[in-house]
């Protein structure tokens, strides 16, 4: 999350206030005078990046789709190093409350006032980071059991979708390996996840069975400090480097480019080597050949609920050590290198619908219906941007979201019905597939006259 600490970082939410208050078909006038009527002021972005996605503008006659930057002064776009970060090049309009550098080389430059009295200061609301859209009356009219249907039908829609997927993959790469290479991904989150996969590849180059995997996956990393010149905050996890390094040099292929591990912006509960450690203790359970393995597992047990606590069970993990350090420092909370709610994230998104599809291979139904039921049976629900953001899109309280869809396939359906309807849009509800077709309190369609 971008870090607003002092006083100009206040002043700059406060123009971004502004900014978030303008109404759909508001006129502003940009630096040459032109009027700019704003369609949509875009998703306001906490994290890296432009302030404001998805937006939409109208110059002309003519509709301009990009992002929105916020600044104080014109010149802070230079000042910030924005015209050298690739990541702002899709900035359609920079909004400032100086204009400072009227000749600039930026993109299109419009001024706002920040000191209205009418924007409201002070920390920001979930309701002013993410506004309701027009979604929100159609379900405050629809029953408790309608919305819960409405999300795990959706839900059920995407584990289908994920199955194919998974299943186009085994087709060509096989049944293991598909299963193994999501499973390194999804430890990576969102910062290391290309890390991850590259530390698959190199892991994949060995001879898994004559070597100790947490060997393979610790060497490969390139993540290992120099145990004689670094310091480490533990004696217990400075004999664990030591004694890695020693079996690693034996079996090291030569002549590999650094993994450059990114770190700024990671939580220290997701740091790589946590992230690492819990990929070590999750093969160790499951082998390097998971969708074998738990293939033969879910037919021992041949029971859905069942299968599910098992799954769970492999994938929470725990360790001595790095549940209380990294390489860095100790932790100031120790917690589990695998948490409860990331482990029912890659259940119901990779490993659940990647044994659909090894179902499918085998025309083994009874393994179909063994990954269904596990899928609607998990009562789990995991907390993410995306879940948080679509309660507060949909629901008026946005707390009557969270009450309702309280099962991993229905959060699996809102996830599944945003990003294939706010995103999809770029979050214009003019424009929305979705809500055309939804229900109307007439028993018509919203796309009918």
């Amino acid at each position: 999350m971008k870090k607003m600490t002092n006083k100009i970082a206040k002043k700059e939410i406060l123009l971004q206030k502004g900014w978030n208050s303008i109404p759909a078909s508001g006129i502003i006038l940009d630096r040459d005078g032109n009027h700019i009527r704003v369609l949509h002021r875009g998703i306001w972005n906490l994290e890296e990046g432009p302030d404001f996605r998805d937006a939409k503008i109208e110059i002309e006659g003519e509709t301009i789709a990009g992002d929105i930057e916020i600044h104080l002064r014109t010149s802070d776009w230079f000042s910030h190093g924005h015209d050298r970060n690739p990541e702002y090049g899709n900035v359609v309009l920079h909004v400032v409350a100086e204009d400072d550098l009227p000749e600039a080389d930026t993109p299109r430059t419009a001024v706002l006032d920040s000191s209205a009295k009418k924007i409201p200061g002070g920390k920001l609301s979930r309701s002013e980071e993410f506004p309701p859209g027009r979604c929100a009356k159609i379900f405050s009219a629809m029953s408790d059991k309608a919305i819960s249907d409405f999300f795990v039908e959706a839900g059920i829609q995407r584990f289908e979708l994920k199955t194919d997927f998974f299943l186009r993959e085994m087709i060509e790469s096989g049944s293991d390996n598909t299963l193994l290479r999501h499973l390194f991904e999804a430890c990576g989150y969102r910062k290391n996840r290309e890390n991850f996969l590259e530390l698959y590849r190199r892991f994949s180059e060995h001879e898994i069975g004559k070597c100790d995997i947490g060997t393979v996956l610790w060497g490969e990393s390139d993540i290992l400090p120099d145990s004689a010149t670094s310091t480490l905050p533990s004696p217990a996890l400075s004999e664990f480097v030591e004694s890695t390094w020693s079996k690693w040099w034996k079996i090291r292929i030569e002549d590999r480019d650094t993994i450059k591990w990114k770190y700024s912006g990671v939580r220290p509960n997701n740091m790589p080597e946590r992230r690492i450690a819990a990929l070590c203790e999750i093969l160790g359970k499951i082998t390097v050949t998971p969708a074998s393995f738990l293939t033969k597992k879910a037919a021992e047990i041949n029971d859905g609920t069942k299968f599910l606590a098992y799954l769970y069970q492999v994938l929470i993990s725990t360790h001595p050590l790095w549940d209380k350090y990294i390489f860095k420092t100790k932790m100031a909370t120790p917690s589990s290198v695998l948490g409860e709610e990331r482990a029912s994230d890659m259940i119901a998104s990779i490993i659940l619908p990647a044994l659909n599809a090894c179902s499918k291979i085998s025309a083994d139904k009874r393994l179909s219906k063994m990954a269904m039921s596990s899928y609607l049976a998990d009562s789990k629900t995991c907390s993410n941007s995306t879940l948080r953001h679509a309660f507060h899109r949909w629901f008026i309280p946005p707390s009557r979201g969270l009450k309702l869809l309280n099962s991993q396939s229905a959060a699996q359906g809102v996830i599944h019905i945003y990003r294939n309807s706010c995103e999809e849009c770029r979050h214009d509800c003019m424009e929305c597939r979705i809500f055309r077709n939804m229900p109307a309190q007439d028993g018509k369609l919203r796309g009918q006259p």
